[in-house]
């Protein structure tokens, strides 16, 4: 299994503090790597745009990485019985409500 670990450091001004840039320091040996490409320092106001709405866009930074296809390989959701199985495809995530391996979210972007 793949694990991706993403950092955002949420500032509340436009330029960044001592404070910031604290957090920063702290956060960024946790991310994957590269670094730069699972970090990203924002203003609370864009949380919303730069991140949530975007996790499956392929055109953002965090996006991009989430749903790359780069060397997967994809079988409908649904033949996937563990969920184990179903989280080693990309586009496919584990219900636990359903108790099976449906679409993920970001097949519909």
């Amino acid at each position: 299994l793949s694990v991706q670990t993403f950092g955002v450091v949420i500032r509340r001004l436009d330029t960044r503090t001592q404070e910031d840039i604290d957090a920063e320091i702290a956060l960024k040996p946790v991310v994957s790597l590269p670094t730069d490409d699972h970090f990203l320092n924002l203003k609370l106001d864009d949380l919303v745009t730069e991140v949530l709405d975007s996790i499956c866009d392929p055109t953002k930074k965090f996006g991009a990485l989430v749903v790359s296809r780069e060397g997967a390989e994809h079988q409908p959701c649904a033949v996937y019985e563990s969920a184990g199985e179903c989280l080693k495809d990309t586009w496919c995530v584990w219900s636990e409500s359903l108790l099976g391996c449906v679409n993920s979210p970001c097949l519909s972007y």
